[in-house]
């Protein structure tokens, strides 16, 4: 719902909320430096959850998604196996990442829509509020991920039906099978950008409006795509930056990262227990982490930000208003308009 008296004319003040793409990562991180160190507290817990599981599903269950211990040339046995090690990396840690991701996205998307109206925000209320929401803001994120990593899956799928023909059939259907794993893994980076670009901002939808998750993918794609100045490459640009963001936090971080493993080294610490063998676990991974904890917001910053920018400029939705709606709740800070 847009501001009364808004719907048929752009709001002078609506234009407050409107971002050009060339300044969208610089509002995004002025944003995130806003909500300083109460932001970086709000979604730390979160962020841990979130890579602590990729880390885990990497280091237990990557090595072996391609090969298998069963010698007996039997396609069952080895699929079994295969459907075992999805089911463990997949459907355990893969739920969990998303649910933790879809937290410090909530968290972070709240915290810069009060600061985006003027607010002071209210960490506690946004965090009851992520609470309140997190089921549907996961099966949310869910969608997008499904959506945006629906080819990379299916060609990866295709890859394991390949091998599996290869070896137990004669025919030519295995390599052709395989061409078409590997040229859809090839695209896959474009897809995703492609497809994140049209429902990337689906969760931040669904945290602001009263919809349900599969609503949110479509409001999603209707507020990025419609005319006139459409957002979709914005979507793009922002991702891409972030990605060059991360790798450049990533690299700059190791350095130190590698001086405090030497030093450990240099004074003997050896990894013979199991506190000292976690110690460089969780050093070996400190670099990217650090990159996830910082770059993750500024993208969900800068998602938000096109979130208002397309509902000012398609309807009008004016800052005031909006402020008010949320002040009439009290300290109940909900954001369905």
């Amino acid at each position: 719902m847009s501001a009364p008296g808004t719907s048929n004319r752009f709001s002078k003040r609506a234009r407050t909320l409107i971002v050009p793409s060339g300044e969208l990562v610089d509002a995004a991180i002025g944003l995130y430096r806003q909500g300083g160190f109460d932001l970086f507290r709000a979604i730390l817990a979160p962020s841990a959850v979130a890579f602590g599981m990729i880390v885990l599903a990497w280091n237990f269950v990557r090595p072996y998604l391609f090969e298998t211990e069963v010698q007996t040339g039997s396609a069952i046995q080895e699929a079994w196996q295969l459907g075992l090690l999805l089911f463990f990396g997949v459907i355990c840690t893969v739920p969990v990442v998303i649910s933790a991701v879809a937290w410090m996205a909530g968290m972070a998307s709240a915290y810069a829509s009060q600061l985006r109206l003027g607010m002071r925000p209210n960490v506690a209320a946004i965090r009851r509020l992520i609470f309140r929401r997190l089921g549907g803001l996961t099966f949310s994120s869910i969608l997008v991920t499904l959506y945006a990593l629906g080819s990379t899956l299916v060609s990866f799928v295709l890859l394991m039906i390949s091998a599996v023909l290869s070896d137990h059939t004669s025919g030519d259907l295995g390599p052709y099978v395989s061409f078409l794993a590997w040229l859809g893994l090839l695209l896959s980076p474009i897809v995703f950008a492609l497809v994140f670009s049209r429902v990337g901002i689906a969760p931040i939808v669904l945290l602001h409006e009263n919809v349900g998750a599969r609503e949110s993918i479509r409001r999603s794609i209707t507020l990025l795509r419609t005319k006139p100045a459409t957002k979709e490459y914005s979507q793009i640009g922002l991702l891409f930056l972030c990605l060059l963001l991360y790798f450049a936090i990533v690299e700059a971080a190791s350095l130190p990262v590698a001086w405090i493993v030497d030093l450990l080294h240099a004074n003997s610490i050896s990894e013979a227990n199991l506190l000292m063998r976690t110690l460089y676990q969780m050093l070996i991974y400190l670099n990217g982490f650090i990159g996830f904890l910082l770059v993750m917001p500024i993208l969900v910053c800068g998602q938000t930000l096109i979130y208002f920018d397309r509902r000012a400029a398609l309807e009008g939705l004016d800052i005031e208003f909006l402020a008010q709606e949320v002040w009439k709740r009290g300290r109940k800070i909900d954001f369905d308009l």
